[in-house]
């Protein structure tokens, strides 16, 4: 009856593990933590605001877009920044930046890249948000003799202000917490939390301040947690494709269609020299082989890993108190995880302890976002083969397997996909170079970008070879079994 305790103490044991391990509790400097505060706080604060600033432009240019599936097809093209590994999109930008000119490193340069990577999903949320509360309601108002301003403010921004305020502060906790983007595009000053964190876990070995930095952080997700008073969207319920003429602003959404392109490609003229550079290195080849291969078996590990989870909540541990655990449980900072692990669990292995701190981070985002939509509706189905005699065993094997495969395989796939790119995860606990984000890192460090921008690349290809494995696995057990 109680196996769900099992899971909620598995991912709150990095708190009381630490607690046991620290002994001297301590504050950092009042005024050091309150100029990073500060830094933090307005860095943090643009990025969500600008964010949904030019997301909401961007939802005004997609009420052009029809239902068709290449729109479609468009709109989830869009949010691919928002999906992708961080420092690949960081990378790209940079490299922009410096075949024009220099890059502006710090606050400006982390402000403008937490913007790039938030804006297309904000623009898709923000229209999504608008088809379904706020369609049918522009041509009444037309009659009633409103002007566009007019309805824009008091029709579409003061109507979901609590939905575009849940909005805002997922994207400010996004960049309160962030690490990647902070890292290797500010300056010498912490612009976030996590990195203030690192720094005082790295370079001065500070384990008391860290713990209360720690617990402060995940205090301060906790209470966005609950400001979010209601779902951002509501998937149920339908859309509205028409009726929008004269309030859509077609060429934002072409305009931030192509900034997605610009996005991925980034300075496509480096491509060619970067890979002549990387297979002339005697050095750096050999190290991408291996950082390519490493790479590829963490993806596909903590895939693996998200895959048997999910079947084991589902066919034994499931609980509604679990659901609710899950929905309002933030993950800790992956730089503290980090850190708890080596001195909880010095002799495992650094690859198991990644595969594990990687699970521990993406589980319950994913659970979250899609595990809870195609797991809770099986429960009635358990319950009747449990009425009929049908233990776990079979019920697993029999009823929820074939069900399940495929979604499972898809969020699977997803998981390894963002373990093959993680980089502030494996900066903790993996030596220089183990991956291909750090091997990214090194070259970014001796700005050899284009090198640095075909490892990149090369990143997103094991990612995504990663995630197909695992969606072709589903689809072809989906149709040759079921």
């Amino acid at each position: 009856m109680y196996k769900y305790w099992l899971w909620i103490f598995l991912f709150i044991s990095p708190y009381p593990i630490l607690l046991f391990k620290v002994n001297d509790f301590a504050l950092p400097p009042w005024s050091e933590f309150e100029r990073v505060l500060y830094l933090s706080f307005v860095q943090s604060f643009f990025s969500a605001s600008l964010a949904l600033i030019f997301g909401f432009l961007g939802a005004l240019g997609l009420l052009s877009w029809s239902q068709s599936k290449r729109f479609e097809s468009l709109r989830t093209f869009i949010t691919l920044p928002n999906f992708i590994p961080p420092l690949f999109v960081l990378l790209s930008v940079i490299n922009i930046f410096e075949s024009v000119g220099s890059f502006p490193f710090g606050l400006f340069g982390v402000v403008f890249i937490h913007v790039l990577l938030n804006v297309g999903l904000c623009a898709v949320i923000i229209e999504r948000l608008i088809r379904e509360n706020v369609g049918g309601t522009w041509e009444l108002a037309q009659v009633e003799g409103a002007g566009l301003a007019s309805f824009y403010w008091y029709g579409i921004i003061t109507y979901l202000k609590r939905d575009l305020l849940s909005l805002f502060i997922f994207v400010f906790a996004l960049s309160l917490t962030g690490f990647t983007v902070p890292l290797l595009a500010g300056n010498i000053e912490p612009l976030s939390l996590s990195i203030y964190l690192f720094n005082k876990l790295r370079l001065e070995g500070d384990w008391g301040q860290a713990l209360f930095l720690a617990l402060f952080e995940s205090t301060v997700l906790y209470l966005f947690t609950l400001l979010k008073t209601k779902p951002i969207l509501n998937i149920g319920r339908p859309l509205m494709y028409r009726g929008f003429k004269g309030l859509s602003l077609p060429g934002v959404a072409w305009a931030l269609a192509t900034i997605t392109l610009i996005l991925l490609l980034g300075d496509i003229t480096g491509w060619v020299s970067g890979v002549e550079q990387l297979f002339g290195d005697s050095v750096i080849l050999p190290r991408f082989g291996g950082a390519a291969l490493y790479t590829f078996s963490i993806g596909m590990a903590t895939g693996l890993l998200s895959f048997m989870s999910f079947l084991l909540l589902a066919g034994y541990f499931f609980h509604f108190r679990l659901f609710r655990f899950f929905g309002f449980y933030n993950s800790p900072s992956p730089i503290f995880l980090g850190f708890v692990f080596l001195l909880a669990l010095p002799e495992v292995g650094r690859g198991i302890q990644l595969v594990c701190g990687l699970w521990l981070l993406f589980f319950p985002l994913l659970f979250r976002m899609y595990g809870r939509a195609f797991i809770e509706p099986l429960q009635k189905q358990i319950e009747v083969a449990k009425v009929h005699g049908a233990g776990s065993g079979l019920i697993l094997k029999s009823i929820l397997f074939p069900q399940m495969v495929q979604p499972l395989c898809w969020l699977s796939g997803v998981a390894a996909f963002w373990g093959a790119g993680d980089f502030a995860l494996s900066r903790v606990l993996l030596g220089q170079d183990r991956t291909l984000a750090l091997l990214v890192e090194t070259l970014l460090g001796a700005y050899r970008l284009d090198m640095a921008t075909v490892v990149a690349l090369a990143m997103l290809l094991v990612g995504a070879v990663c995630m197909g494995l695992f969606v072709g696995a589903g689809y072809v057990y989906r149709k040759k079994y079921v």
